[in-house]
């Protein structure tokens, strides 16, 4: 890789375009070559400038990289202090960083950094930068994005960032610094020079992984530990008992079956009792609502017979309708007559009246037409006349406008003259006043650069001097943080030993507790603890069967007592249900014979009555009853009344008597199943007594009442509960503790890990302050050249100033200062131009001012004229029109004329307007008395029709009352008319259903009757209901509690076989974890540490000993005398002397050039090391010279030549003036004014 050429434009210091062409003379032929210049120049500008175009980075601004921290740009905006984008020059909107360089395949190409602000404008924003890449060779751009073409450019030049920065520009200082640096320094140079930095990461890496793993590891061990099985015996106990549960719920589940077989009959046989009396029920209900529709069936039947005469009672509601509304109308009528005669009346004088008024007017009309031509004659010689004065009026204003246009204009110049003689005269005046100031305007240019030169130097000052307190408050901040920084190293130090000290103390302490006695201790708590609880169980079992032995005896004899008194009740019962069938069935008889001596009688006469014809019975011709006898049926109704009254009561001790029947069957039933029931909780009983007997706990304190034994048994079990947990308690606080000594085992680490980079933190400030104070040793020589620089502007303008403290005025506000120059200059030219050109305008005001005069007297003799001709003209005029005004009033002959005729025409209208009112008048008054006539005779047919229909009704009425024997009138008549045949329909359809409900509900009691019959005959259960409900609920509780336990054996059972399971699985985790944590544990031995050195002194000692390889091969060209070795285990460097018979020595007995020689060896070795692959023909050396004395530059200078027969460009940037006077060829950087920069290319 070889450096061609570099451009810059516009980066720091260095203003406008720079070139350094390595292929032109004089540095094509130089093999070394100087970079010089003051410091602060901007020598190192061209090394940024070289790592911009390659990499769009360079290594200052890297280190400069802080988060939150940035510079201010232009118009208020930001830039991070470690973006290079900043490089570019203030005041200018672009630049760029250009290299020419040969790549690994042989070929030129050209790589091109650049940044510009928008708009291409120097106060505008900083936009993105740019890299670009072109084949010099071929001519063609290499397209690609930012990233790609970055690249591609690593890929051509054969070394990343960092591999340049160590191969290109050689850190030979940094070496130098390395040799004779402590072991820690050693570290951190070494890291910093090779990039071994990872393998600290990785030893923290593989020491925090071993910590997580054995973590890990102790989880699942603790995990373990907290899981308790059941041994051999308590399974066995366990699957037996659940073997004889499952027995006892089989049959359990079987009576349950049998009983609930029973229970369903029973229910079944309520249920169709209770059906048979819902139908018993339904029967008498629909059999009450027939008789309750009498009195509907009598009223449909009158309706049906009223419906003869609904014709006529319509036709005479008809007319009585159209009667009352024909009246209302004529009455109308009658008032619309009245008011048409009135009207006529009123009209007829108006007639009278329009026609006088038309005669007046025509009259008029005739009287006025002299008079109106004589106005016509008058009008046309008044506009004749009226037209002559307005023409004389406007040329006498076209006149007055012109002169007063004329003596305005003369008046405005005359002002304007006078206007410029003072302005003349004010500049004068201030000529004369400021003559002293005059050498500032003449020499404007000249004062505005040089304080544009100063105002910078004032700026560099003020700068330097904010610089210096920055810097010194840095130096004071640094040593403050580096005394916090050493008492927090003291102070960690102490908590870390208390912590070990502490650590090592509980460690004894823990290994003290007997863990394994406590879990056995634990186990054996578990087994008692379990026990009672099953004890437990069983005594409540045995306890619930005594009571409910007791509460069945009870029950019991309750039971025998109802059963004698319900006996009793149910033999008086049965009397009185025989005296209450035989008053049923007596009524039943008589209404029986009742309907029969009726049907045969009344039915058969009724049969032979024939409409008009005389009755066998009593000769009437009318037979009102041949349908209906009402004194007949209210017999029968009476009848059929009482016996459903006796009906009513049989059926209701009936009823009674079943059901307590019923009531007695079950109670001697149950009584009975409780007998036997008795036997069964007797044996099961003696059962749960046995169960009980078998336990330990039973045979304990037997002076205890059945009543607080379970107390008893709950405070034992609460005691061994106490005891087991207790026992937990010490086991998990051996966990606890344990826990706690690992968690302060990682503190302690950490601590360490604290300490360690506090000390690297104390090593770190050291170096930060002795760059502090080199850096304020800089700024104070550059402040003190600034104040140099002022004092020569101060000496080269004050000729310019009349006032001696100029200088002060113009550093209080230099821009004020700046501005008001500026400002006098710029009024000074300008006063000098006004009065030139005012002096000019004068002359020609003068000269118009004459003729402006004599333009105006002629034209104020032309108005005098005119004004005279105007005035006799308007007398004419006013004269004419006062003889018009006598006529009319003055108004015009059309406009008199229209209003007379106008007149007239509208009189004639107006008379016969009301002609044609007269006319319809005596229509509409023949119209209304015509339709008068006509509704008098209507009114008239109406009252007739009406008294027709009236007699019809009367007489209708009268034959029906005589013929039914009932007294129906007039508006009971009306009233059953009002009823339509849709209600007469609905009500015929709804009595019909009431028939056909009475049918129904007989059918149905017949059906359900049956239906209770078949039921009971089938008597599946002889047990009583009740007592059926009592043994199967026992007998569901029992099979529910079987079930229970069978449930929490099952739930052992299974929990025991899960953690087994879980138990399985953490052996193989653990086992698993444990193989992964040892393999971690051993690789942590071997390089892992919580600080990272363990491996980083490894990696690095092997680094080093590479390193050396190369090294020693540069050394032995520049100086066969010496080789560099490794001191064993360390990172230390010591010399073999072969001209000593390779005598060991340390490289603190090096001298000076010795040491240069070393170390440069050094630089040129990790160079090689960066760039293996390849060969770098171009070097830059960066600094190191400045300590050298002159016998050990002659050394370098010979070192440096012997890089140059390898075949390399060498470029060496120095300002050690003895250096550069031995190097011919050099790259000078001069600072010029305004903080610029020069660089050029000298050969001496």
């Amino acid at each position: 890789m070889k450096i061609l050429a570099i451009r810059i434009k516009n980066l720091a210091s260095l203003e406008g375009n720079t070139e350094i062409d390595f292929t032109a003379e004089p540095l094509c032929s130089a093999g070394i070559f100087a970079i010089t210049g003051a410091t602060g120049a901007g020598k190192s500008t061209i090394l940024d400038a070289l790592c911009l175009a390659l990499y769009g980075k360079t290594p200052r601004y890297l280190q400069a990289k802080e988060t939150g921290i940035d510079i201010f740009d232009v118009q208020g905006s930001t830039l991070s202090q470690g973006d290079v984008r900043s490089i570019l020059r203030d005041g200018t909107a672009e630049g760029f960083a250009e290299v020419d360089f040969v790549g690994i395949d042989g070929q030129h190409y050209r790589a091109t950094w650049s940044v510009r602000r928008a708009r291409n404008k120097a106060e505008g924003s900083m936009q993105a930068d740019l890299i670009t890449l072109k084949n010099i060779t071929s001519n063609v751009d290499i397209p690609g994005k930012k990233q790609e073409t970055l690249n591609e450019i690593v890929r051509l030049v054969g070394l990343n960032f960092d591999q340049f920065t160590r191969s290109v520009l050689l850190a030979q200082g940094d070496f130098t610094a390395f040799m004779k640096a402590s072991k820690d320094e050693k570290s951190s140079l070494l890291e910093k020079l090779t990039g071994t930095h990872i393998y600290s990461g990785i030893s923290k890496k593989i020491y925090e992984k071993y910590k997580f793993e054995e973590q890990q590891l102790r989880d699942l061990n603790f995990r373990k530990e907290g899981i308790v099985t059941l041994n051999e015996e308590e399974l066995k106990t366990l699957l037996e008992e659940q073997g004889v549960l499952e027995s006892q719920i089989k049959g359990l589940e079987k009576e349950i079956e049998n009983l609930t077989t029973e229970i369903n009959w029973h229910e079944q046989l309520a249920k169709l009792q209770s059906n048979h009396l819902e139908a018993n029920a339904a029967l008498q209900l629909s059999t009450e609502v027939k008789v309750n529709a009498h009195g509907r069936r009598q009223k449909l039947l009158v309706t049906e017979q009223a419906q003869q005469t609904r014709s006529w009672v319509d036709a005479q509601r008809h007319a009585q309708q159209q009667h009352i509304e024909k009246t209302t109308i004529l009455n109308t009528l009658q008032e619309t007559i009245t008011s048409l005669l009135e009207q006529k009346e009123k009209l007829e004088i108006h007639l009278l009246a329009s026609e006088t008024d038309l005669k007046a007017k025509n009259i008029a009309l005739s009287d006025t037409l002299p008079l109106l031509e004589q106005a016509r004659k008058l009008d046309t010689l008044l506009a004749e006349r009226k037209e002559q004065a307005d023409s004389a009026q406007k040329e006498v204003e076209s006149a007055s406008v012109n002169v007063n246009q004329q003596q305005k204009v003369l008046t405005e110049k005359q002002i304007e003259l006078t206007n410029l003689s003072d302005k003349i005269k004010i500049i004068t005046d201030w000529k004369t006043e400021n003559a002293d100031r005059s050498p500032i305007a003449d020499n404007r240019n000249i004062i505005l650069s040089k304080l544009q030169d100063a105002q910078k130097l004032l700026a560099i000052l003020q700068t330097s001097t904010e610089e210096l307190d920055v810097l010194k408050h840095k130096i004071n901040t640094s040593e403050t943080d580096k005394t916090t920084t050493d008492a927090n190293l003291d102070q960690y130090t102490k908590e870390w030993e208390s912590l070990k000290k502490t650590y090592d103390l509980q460690s004894k302490e823990l290994l003290l507790i007997p863990i394994e006695t406590l879990n056995l201790d634990k186990v054996e708590a578990d087994r008692y603890v379990e026990n009672t609880i099953k004890a437990q169980g069983n005594w409540q079992l045995f306890y619930n069967a005594i009571t409910d032995l007791e509460t069945l005896n009870q029950k019991q004899q309750k039971d025998q007592s109802d059963y004698k008194i319900k006996e009793k009740t149910l033999g008086e019962l049965a009397q009185k249900l025989v005296v209450e069938l035989a008053q049923k069935d007596t009524a039943a008889q008589l209404l029986k014979h009742a309907r029969l001596a009726s049907a045969e009688n009344v039915e058969t006469v009724r049969e032979t009555l024939i409409d008009n014809q005389p009755c066998p019975v009593c000769g009437s011709t009318s037979h009102p009853y041949a349908v209906h006898n009402p004194q007949l049926e209210n017999v029968l109704v009476k009848l059929e009344e009482i016996y459903d009254e006796k009906e009513h009561l049989h059926l209701v001790s009936y009823r009674e008597h079943v059901a307590l029947e019923q009531v007695f069957k079950t109670l001697e039933e149950t009584i009975q199943s409780q007998s036997e029931a008795l036997k069964i909780y007797e044996a099961a009983l003696e059962n749960k007594k046995q169960a009980w007997e078998k336990f330990d706990i039973a045979k304990e304190n037997p002076s205890i009442t059945n009543e607080k034994r379970a107390e008893w048994i709950e405070e034992k079990l609460q005691t061994l509960k106490a005891k087991q947990a207790d026992l937990l308690l010490q086991i998990q606080g051996h966990a606890g503790q344990k826990q706690k000594l690992e968690a302060s085992k990682i503190k302690i680490d950490q601590l360490k890990e604290t300490i360690d980079n506090l000390a690297n933190q104390v090593k770190d400030m050291k170096n930060s302050i002795a760059l502090y104070t080199e850096q304020h040793s800089g700024k104070i020589n550059e402040r003190n050249k600034a104040i140099s620089d002022l004092s020569e502007v101060e000496k080269t303008l004050s000729p310019y100033f009349t006032t001696s403290d100029w200088m002060e005025n113009w550093k209080t506000a230099p821009s004020t200062f700046v501005e008001g120059i500026d400002s006098f200059a710029k009024i000074w030219e300008e006063n000098a131009e006004k009065f030139t050109q005012y002096t000019l305008q004068k002359g020609a005001f003068e000269a118009t001012l004459k003729e402006l005069e004599n333009q105006t007297k002629s034209l104020l003799a032309e108005f005098t004229i005119k004004t005279a001709a105007y005035t006799t003209q308007h007398q004419n005029y006013l004269d004419l029109k006062q003889q018009r005004e006598t006529i009319f009033d003055g108004k015009s002959a059309e406009e008199v004329e229209g209003q007379i005729k106008k007149a007239v025409t509208e009189a004639q209208k107006q008379l016969d307007l009301l002609k044609e009112i007269q006319q319809q008048l005596s229509t509409n008054n023949t119209k209304a008395s015509t339709q008068k006539e006509e509704l008098v005779a209507a009114l008239i047919s109406l009252d007739k029709e009406v008294q027709n229909t009236s007699q019809k009704t009367e007489i209708w009425l009268g034959d029906y009352n005589k013929r039914n024997n009932q007294f129906l009138t007039i508006a009971e008549l009306h009233e059953l008319l009002t009823l339509d045949n849709y209600w007469i329909e609905n009500e015929r359809t709804a009595l019909k259903i009431i028939d056909d409900e009475v049918t129904k509900t007989t059918s149905i009691l017949v059906e359900r009757k049956q239906l209770l019959e078949d039921h009971q005959q089938k008597f599946l259960s002889e047990r009583p209901f009740d007592e059926l409900n009592v043994i199967i609920t026992t007998a569901k509780s029992d099979v529910e509690l079987q079930k229970h336990k069978r449930g929490e054996i099952g739930f052992q059972l299974q929990q025991d076989e899960t953690n087994k399971n879980k138990i399985d699985d953490l052996l193989t985790s653990i086992s698993t974890q444990a193989k992964i944590t040892e393999n971690w544990s051993k690789l942590n031995e071997i390089i892992g540490s919580a600080d990272g050195k363990k491996f980083r002194q490894i990696a690095q000692e092997y680094t080093l000993d590479v390193l050396l390889a190369y090294a020693n091969i540069h050394l032995q060209v520049l100086t066969s005398r010496y080789k560099i070795e490794r001191i064993p285990a360390t990172l230390g460097l010591q010399v073999v002397d072969q001209d000593m018979g390779d005598e060991v020595r340390t490289v603190y007995s090096l001298s000076g050039g010795e040491s240069f020689l070393v170390s440069l060896a050094l630089a040129l070795g990790l160079a090689s090391l960066s760039s293996s692959r390849m060969k770098v023909e171009s070097l830059f050396i960066d600094e190191g010279f400045g300590s050298l004395d002159p016998t050990t530059l002659n050394i370098a200078m010979d070192a440096l030549e012997r890089l140059h027969n390898q075949g390399r460009k060498v470029g060496v940037i120095s300002h050690v003036q003895e250096m550069t006077e031995r190097i011919p060829v050099q790259i000078k950087v001069s600072k010029q004014q305004s903080g610029k920069s020069k660089v050029e290319v000298i050969g001496i």
